[in-house]
């Protein structure tokens, strides 16, 4: 997120979804195991059919192939949040248009270079500032 956020001044959001501990551990041991993969075999970017959206879709699909329904908007760049949204994996509390307003990490990271403690765990913290927590 530091590199996209301040240094190549891209705008990101941070949207923490719904998921039960079981599944977020299944998930994370499928980034280790497709890290491993691409380790061994590199693959190319595809924009279209291999990005950030559509290779954690068919992570999550991996690990419940039942979860997500195939929609436009994971090949639609930047409406992955309208699509996380309708499926409830946000927060429903709030509105699509807060999520969007209490998501963008750039003003809180925007100083960053400034601050004494400039670890990435403190920076962590900070993206995480004002989000609620998933349920």
């Amino acid at each position: 997120m530091y590199t996209r956020s301040n240094i190549r001044k891209e705008q990101v959001y941070n949207f923490p979804i719904n998921m039960p501990r079981r599944e977020q551990k299944a998930l994370f041991l499928e980034y280790l195991k497709k890290s491993d993969e691409l380790r061994a075999e590199p693959k190319w970017y595809n924009t279209l059919t291999s990005n950030c959206t559509t290779l954690i879709f068919d992570m999550v699909q991996a690990i419940n192939p039942y979860q997500l329904p195939k929609d436009y908007r994971l090949i639609a760049s930047g409406y992955l949040p309208n699509y996380l949204y309708d499926l409830k994996a946000l927060n429903q509390t709030i509105s699509l248009k807060q999520w969007y307003q209490i998501a963008h990490i750039n003003p809180r990271t925007e100083n960053f270079e400034q601050l004494s403690d400039q670890s990435s765990e403190h920076f962590s913290q900070i993206v995480r500032q004002g989000l609620p927590k998933p349920k």
